[in-house]
């Protein structure tokens, strides 16, 4: 039996408020237990899905991309979850197709919060893996619950629908209870005693394969009392201090196992253990970077974008000519440098980039809304400034279209563009209309828990004999001893050793309560806790952003969110 393992189940702390490690921790536990692949699944987003990517194959670890969903079934917001993994670059536009769908709302089911509807499972599901999910799964739930027929039933759909890409997930901790037990060998027997039955495509299937996992939560076993405290905050409950240290609400740990402690849990069903490693080598797909993919952009008379962009150019160089009334002795050196321009865009393909930027800042100014005059290398533009995306002559001024776009390095144009805050919500409007709301989206944003925040909430949740908690007042005097960066607080260990700062250590150090607070505080800070969306980051794709990216659904703005931050989108 192979001495290699791979985790199919792992949380990192984009499942926010709740997973209590970095990605890039988890990539590490992985290389250095010298596990060749790790899976990421976090719960209803694949947020960290491009940063894992770079960060394990980086890392000598093969990067397998999934996330975990819930169904919504029979009148119940979340009737049990389930594992998707992308197989190869159809699954993974599959499952970022389920998790969009997950996402977005739908009149008369259920929707958003990760929840897919039973519908959503009719689709392509071509490339991708399904795990039954682990204590939350959908088969367990319907077993702890006495509903064995409906178990049965929901297997015999999720076979249909995933064929031999379904595997019922068996996760163990090593602390089972005699309830568990029971549970898990219901399990083995609806998966080993599957009757044959053909999936769509009339393929007939056998017994279920089964696999082996243990639900990750934080790399190594240190980070369980960050895993407490997350618990602590987000259900508003108490974590429980004794001795300067955490008391675990009970024994099961959730950390990143070797391959010989996962061995040692499957000792009965070697075969579950065997496929945490088969199924891995069936997959082939990472996130990469790739090309831009803009929409086309319609043009007049059935001219080309290069054609449209020249066109508009020239007229709209003679009407700044005009209107600025530049004498005629320097018109050429104009034309000349619009010529250089326009032959530079159209070596590099950024045409229809010139015409979609233009069109929409031109839609803005008509409708009185206020756009900055141009920002950085962009203004260097004489076409930007003909086309109105900017409104800077760059002549006068000296300035060189080369540090705006050079066919020596090539990269996608960049303008600064600044609408005003109070209408920009007019002209994202405008862009959705016009290319179609599935080809636009707004791009994702992470907050961490800052280091004022992490001591007052770990302040909030701790309790102990030994000094009874700690008071509003007094975690808020403490939190106004902290060094400021300008108006962000700098980090824990950054205040505490600030040389122009001692009284924040002096008070930490005054009494062992305050340096039990110090330490708790220092094992969240920096964990994600909440998403939002860019105030002024928008993407634009030439196809539907679902079959490229992961995306969500902001419910305040009402419209798709990239889950990719800026870097990654």
């Amino acid at each position: 039996m192979s001495e290699s393992f791979v985790h199919l189940h792992v949380h990192s702390d984009f499942t926010l408020s709740k997973g209590a490690s970095k990605v890039s921790a988890l990539v590490k536990r992985a290389a250095a237990l010298k596990l060749p692949a790790l899976a990421l699944t976090d719960e209803g987003n694949m947020f960290g899905a491009y940063d894992f990517s770079k960060s394990a194959s980086g890392s000598g670890v093969q990067p397998i991309i999934g996330t975990k969903l819930w169904f919504g079934i029979g009148g119940k917001h979340k009737l049990g979850s389930v594992l998707l993994l992308a197989q190869n670059a159809k699954g993974y536009a599959n499952v970022c197709n389920l998790l969009s769908l997950s996402h977005r709302p739908r009149e008369g089911s259920h929707g958003g919060e990760g929840v897919i509807p039973a519908e959503a499972l009719e689709g392509d599901l071509e490339g991708v893996f399904c795990l039954t999910g682990g204590r939350d799964g959908v088969l367990w739930r319907l077993l702890k619950e006495d509903r064995r027929r409906d178990a049965e039933d929901m297997l015999g759909w999720l076979r249909f629908a995933f064929s031999d890409r379904l595997y019922v997930e068996l996760c163990r901790f090593g602390d089972e209870s005699q309830e568990e037990v029971d549970v898990e060998r219901q399990l083995l027997d609806m998966a080993f005693g599957a009757p044959e039955i053909e999936d769509r495509n009339g393929v007939r299937l056998g017994t279920v394969p089964v696999v082996g996992t243990t639900e990750v939560w934080y790399a190594t076993e240190d980070k369980h009392d960050a895993y407490e405290i997350l618990r602590a905050v987000e259900s508003k409950g108490g974590v429980t201090i004794q001795d300067e240290k955490v008391v675990p609400s009970s024994s099961r740990r959730f950390h990143m196992r070797s391959a010989e402690e996962m061995k040692a849990l499957f000792p009965d069903v070697p075969e579950a253990y065997e496929n945490a490693l088969a199924l891995p080598r069936r997959c082939s797909f990472m996130v990469k970077g790739r090309d831009p993919i803009l929409p086309p952009f319609q043009t007049e008379g059935g001219r080309t974008e290069a054609e449209e962009l020249r066109a508009q150019s020239w007229e709209g160089l003679a009407m700044r000519l005009e209107k600025n009334r530049v004498p005629e002795e320097r018109h050429e050196e104009y034309r000349q440098r619009l010529e250089f321009e326009l032959g530079i865009i159209e070596s590099m393909k950024f045409p229809g980039y010139f015409l979609i930027v233009s069109d929409f800042i031109k839609w803005a100014k008509a409708q009185g809304i206020p756009v900055g005059p141009g920002r950085g290398s962009g203004a260097g533009s004489l076409v930007a400034y003909s086309l109105q995306i900017t409104d800077l002559d760059p002549i006068p001024f000296g300035l060189l279209f080369e540090r705006f776009l050079n066919p020596e390095r090539v990269s996608m144009p960049d303008f600064d563009i600044d609408f005003c805050q109070d209408r920009r919500e007019e002209v994202i409007a405008y862009v959705r209309k016009k290319y179609g709301t599935e080809y636009v989206s707004l791009i994702a944003t992470f907050g961490e828990i800052k280091s004022k925040t992490a001591v007052k909430d770990v302040g909030r949740v701790s309790r102990s004999d030994d000094f009874g908690g700690y008071g509003f007042g007094e975690l808020d005097q403490i939190t106004k001893l902290m060094s400021m960066e300008g108006p962000t607080p700098k980090p824990l260990m950054d205040s505490y050793n600030d040389p122009a700062n001692p009284e924040f250590k002096a008070r930490i150090e005054s009494e062992s309560k305050y340096r039990v607070l110090f330490q708790n505080a220092l094992k969240v800070e920096g964990l994600y806790r909440n998403q939002g969306s860019h105030a002024a980051g928008v993407v634009i794709g030439g196809q539907p952003l679902h079959e490229l990216v992961p995306v969500g659904w902001d419910t305040e703005k009402q419209m798709p969110v990239c889950q990719f931050n800026m870097k990654g989108a």
